[in-house]
């Protein structure tokens, strides 16, 4: 049987979504750029990935967008990114 490894994503949401409200979720680091919520989440498969988003649509909030990371993104990178572009 083959072996996958889990898959980090990034996922812009729009507004502020406390960690109170993530704290459901495993493996998942947040930060904050101007008025959205960055979710950093490591995730076993495309099924754990559907979940979460399910989650999330569940809790009202609107997705902006959603980024395969090929490697860990600190807060630090990310925002050092955003000030980039």
């Amino acid at each position: 049987m083959e072996t996958v490894e889990a898959m980090t994503y990034q996922i812009r949401v729009q507004g502020w979504l406390d960690e109170a409200r993530l704290a459901q979720f495993a493996a998942v680091s947040i930060h904050y750029v101007n008025d959205e919520t960055v979710i950093t989440a490591v995730l076993p498969d495309q099924s754990a990935l559907y979940g979460f988003l399910n989650r999330l649509r569940d809790l009202g909030v609107t997705l902006i967008s959603l980024q395969f990371v090929e490697e860990e993104i600190t807060a630090e990178s990310a925002e050092g990114a955003e000030k980039k572009t």
